[in-house]
């Protein structure tokens, strides 16, 4: 059975929010209203829906309960930790595949040369091998061939992403899943909503209220929406102008800098939103990518696939995701004291209790070992501490 999430506006739920507290009688999204009953009053008031999310500066968040007595629980429930999830298994091998043939070809290179210093080899036209002729001939006499460029360019797919077998699966998926022939201004309308709304870390809307507001907040401005092209950096608070109900939009277009920024634009289907959403969960690592280089740190901040899914775990181990990272301790010679290899450490974390599950240290690049080897220490039971003299769980 699955679980209801009660941290979204819902008709018959319970709210409360800056002092007022109540029944939720009527959610319309596209009208911007809700119309909250007063239980000892039996009178109504109304609230915007944007104002719940841009209006929070210094208030507490609202919370919602799908009783009253559930509301009056969660008056001092914390915020939930999110969930970030996982790429396909298909990508992860071929992430793993990439870093096994960068680790063996670098290490076969660096076994050559310490040879060649020792014994000097030539090249057919009788110069002296370099390092990147060696290299090709190295890369050419694998049992699957690449080219240089191959190479260097995995080289620097793992560099970008730290080495994580996470991120780089998350890098190679294609673009065009993401995408289709939407204009700039609409890809910013549909990135302004899910960052504000979809990805709100206190209360999120599904996809379909989500696109309801979107739709709503065209009806407002006649179809305007900012034009990423016409700026070379969007106003924020134009932005805000444009969802902000209680500003005419005649005071905006009489604003001539403002005007001149605004484009017409069509409303992106709800079907090609949702689907757009489903893509962000899915690949979170290419989605923050393209938030990223798209809009840069101000709305991504507010978007990061981390938080897309805060309050979505209701029970501890619902949803349990791996983070690696390549951590200050060192393998060193016993004689020389020099570095031999830097480890990893796999984590396991729960998104509901946050609670690390299990975790795993290795000196090979994150994969499907770590992987394991966390999955072994989260579930058996953990009694290596004993031998030191330590008690206790």
């Amino acid at each position: 059975m699955g679980t209801t999430n009660d941290t979204s506006i819902k008709a018959g739920h319970w709210m409360a929010w800056d002092g007022h507290s109540g029944r939720i009688e009527v959610v319309d999204y596209r009208r911007n209203v809700v119309e909250v009953r007063d239980p000892d009053s039996g009178l109504f008031w109304s609230v915007s829906i944007i104002d719940l999310y841009l209006q929070k500066e210094g208030r507490t968040p609202p919370l919602f309960a799908p009783t009253r007595r559930a509301l009056e629980a969660k008056m001092d429930a914390p915020v939930l930790a999110p969930l970030i999830a996982r790429p396909p298994d298909k990508l992860l091998k071929r992430a793993d595949g990439m870093m096994e043939i960068v680790r063996d070809v670098r290490r076969t290179l660096d076994a050559e040369i310490a040879a060649m210093r020792k014994k000097p080899r030539y090249d057919a036209d009788g110069k002296p091998m370099t390092a990147t002729k060696l290299l090709e001939q190295i890369l050419a006499g694998r049992p699957r061939p690449i080219d240089i460029s191959t190479f260097y360019r995995y080289e620097r797919r793992i560099r970008d992403h730290r080495g994580s077998q996470i991120e780089i699966a998350s890098s190679l998926i294609s673009v065009a899943k993401g995408r289709t022939t939407m204009t700039p201004a609409q890809y910013h309308l549909a990135d302004t909503m899910i960052a504000q709304f979809y990805a709100d870390r206190d209360m999120p809307l599904s996809p379909t209220a989500t696109h309801e507001v979107m739709e709503g907040t065209l009806q407002r401005t006649g179809g305007l929406w900012v034009n990423p092209t016409l700026c070379t950096e969007i106003p924020e608070n134009l932005v805000y102008e444009l969802m902000d109900h209680r500003l005419p939009m005649g005071a905006i277009l009489a604003n001539d800098e403002k005007r001149r920024l605004l484009s017409p634009i069509a409303l992106p289907s709800d079907r090609w939103f949702r689907n757009y959403v489903k893509w962000m969960e899915e690949y979170p690592g290419h989605a923050d990518a393209l938030f990223q280089a798209r809009w840069g740190d101000e709305m991504e901040k507010h978007r990061r696939s981390f938080d897309i899914f805060v309050n979505r775990a209701q029970a501890p181990l619902q949803y349990v995701f791996a983070d690696h990272c390549l951590i200050d301790v060192f393998i060193v010679d016993e004689e020389t004291r020099s570095k031999l290899d830097r480890l990893w450490v796999t984590l396991l974390i729960d998104a509901y209790t946050r609670s690390i599950v299990g975790y795993a240290l290795r000196y090979e690049s994150p994969g499907t070992l770590s992987i394991q080897g966390a999955l072994k220490h989260g579930l058996w039971p953990k009694e290596s501490h004993t031998a030191l003299g330590i008690e206790g769980p």
